[in-house]
């Protein structure tokens, strides 16, 4: 499994993305086990959640609500808080978010048609979202939690497509196929937010606290994404 900051200089290099020092420097506590999202721990997790369709329809559903949810943050601060390259490229992230949405929603009803929801799955439509309209119109924090948000997402589609890759069938050769685009999609997300953040790095100190708060407080969800997953897979184990 390669390391964090290498999938990301990928991204960086097949986007075209130049970023400064610091911004690397700010990388390297995403090679840590103690960054969950791309843990030995979360790749058994996911391991485990994927050999389950039942389970892994419940974590594509959330993937779906949460995929909406921020579709409609994007376009909402798009629309009243960016303007020019900035916000074509929100415009686009928005777009694709909502296709996301829609491809779990698909990827979760083909895995498990009809099959009643997971025990600890939260109701459709509770993504934990606020509402947009709070934005305070902190752009630059809002540029470093995004990217930091689509690096998780890198992470997370890297290791579901390595694991359905190691056990090759019908079923996992088809749900790795539609993955491998959303995986290229979160790779231009990452990379061109990336530009941004860099740029934040340069002309603002408050950018490396951003940083780490925002890597803590994606560390956290993914705690608690593991403790869900592992119980449905406990509570599906016993049926």
């Amino acid at each position: 499994m390669s390391t964090m900051t290498a999938q990301i200089e990928h991204a960086l290099t097949l986007h075209g993305v130049t970023v400064c020092q610091a911004y690397r420097n700010a990388l390297s506590a995403l090679d840590d086990e103690s960054y969950l999202p791309d843990s030995r721990l979360m790749l058994e997790v996911n391991r485990a959640m994927l050999a389950r369709p039942v389970v892994a329809a419940s974590r594509f559903r959330r993937h779906a609500a949460h995929e909406a949810s921020g579709s409609r943050f994007i376009a909402f601060v798009a629309e009243k808080h960016a303007e020019g390259g900035l916000q074509r490229q929100l415009w686009k992230h928005a777009k694709d978010e909502a296709r996301h949405s829609r491809i779990f929603t698909a990827l979760a009803a083909w895995l498990a048609p009809g099959a009643a929801r997971a025990p600890m799955e939260k109701p459709a439509g509770d993504d934990g979202a606020g509402d947009p309209s709070s934005f305070n119109g902190d752009i630059a924090s809002f540029l470093v939690a995004t990217h930091l948000a689509e690096i998780r997402n890198l992470a997370l589609l890297g290791q579901y497509r390595s694991i359905l890759a190691a056990a090759p069938g019908a079923t996992n050769d088809r749900l790795r196929q539609v993955l491998d685009r959303v995986h290229a999609d979160e790779s231009h997300h990452v990379a061109y937010t990336a530009a941004h953040v860099s740029q934040q790095f340069e002309v603002s100190p408050r950018t490396s606290e951003r940083f780490e708060w925002y890597v803590d407080s994606y560390v956290r969800d993914a705690w608690a994404e593991a403790s869900i997953v592992c119980g449905n897979v406990a509570c599906r184990s016993r049926s």
